[in-house]
């Protein structure tokens, strides 16, 4: 649960963004959603565009803590394959709107989610994709 108004406004952005995209999304709705006031949001982020990218800085920087905390627990590759792939189904779990996000919102991953009816594999597939390809 966010512990402060910074913390309920990037939980409501991602939660508006998972579900319409951040083009669709205004920031008096973002302020609505967080209850607080649009000047508050401005005050802390300047812009949606600095509030998207702290959105997006917050998902992978949570991702990536934990599925490397996860990955250097194992004693093979494959079995840190699993845990990076089991991090990503825990917090997809824990969050529903977390891989919602990133598939619309991350410009390597964006997915049309009316088309997709096996959403969480489809996104994956392609999210392991793209890090592959590093």
């Amino acid at each position: 649960m966010p512990e402060n108004s910074v913390e309920f406004i990037v939980e409501a952005a991602m939660a508006l963004f998972a579900e319409r995209g951040a083009d669709d999304v205004s920031l008096s709705e973002i302020a609505r959603s967080a209850n607080v006031s649009q000047g508050l949001i401005i005050y802390h982020f300047k812009s949606k565009s600095n509030l998207l990218f702290i959105v997006t800085r917050t998902v992978y920087s949570k991702f990536l803590r934990e599925s490397m905390m996860a990955m250097s627990l194992a004693n093979n590759p494959l079995t840190a394959i699993h845990a990076f792939i089991d991090t990503f189904f825990k917090l997809a779990n824990n969050n529903r709107n977390w891989p919602k996000f990133l598939a619309r919102c991350d410009p390597f991953l964006r997915l049309d989610l009316t088309k997709c009816p096996n959403f969480d594999l489809i996104f994956l597939r392609n999210y392991i994709n793209h890090l592959l390809s590093y």
